[in-house]
């Protein structure tokens, strides 16, 4: 069975049609997907996007818990081109790995090198008056 993304745990909470704060939505997802790993961290980027997409409506209330407690109502299909599953393994940073089997003096030559090029990057964010 391959990992459920995001559009389909909306799918159901379109179909389930409750109002849910953060602790619910995990409760619920982690009954509805039991072989999906359903952590705090995957609700709340879930709960952002609810509110962030364009192609998700919803709507919400405050629950007694203080949190927002959200119900959505529509998602539009464009939304599945945007929400891939997510590898059950997270890979090293690509930018680090030539450096991990070089010896420890080539190493801090290439740290140093990337430090003094940023020192050297022209600044962009600075305001002129």
């Amino acid at each position: 069975m391959s990992e459920k993304t995001n559009y389909d745990f909306m799918k159901f909470l379109v179909h389930d049609g409750g109002y849910y704060d953060c602790a619910g939505h995990m409760e619920l997802l982690a009954k509805a997907f039991p072989k999906s790993e359903i952590t705090i961290k995957r609700i709340r980027s879930l709960r952002t996007q609810i509110c962030t997409s364009t192609l998700v409506k919803y709507d919400f209330t405050i629950a007694k818990s203080r949190q927002k407690a959200m119900r959505v109502i529509f998602v539009d299909p464009r939304y599945q081109v945007h929400a891939v599953a997510r590898p059950a393994e997270r890979r090293e940073k690509i930018t680090d790995s030539y450096i991990r089997s070089e010896p420890p003096e080539v190493v801090r030559h290439i740290l140093l090198v990337q430090q003094f090029n940023k020192l050297l990057a022209p600044v962009t964010h600075l305001r002129t008056y």
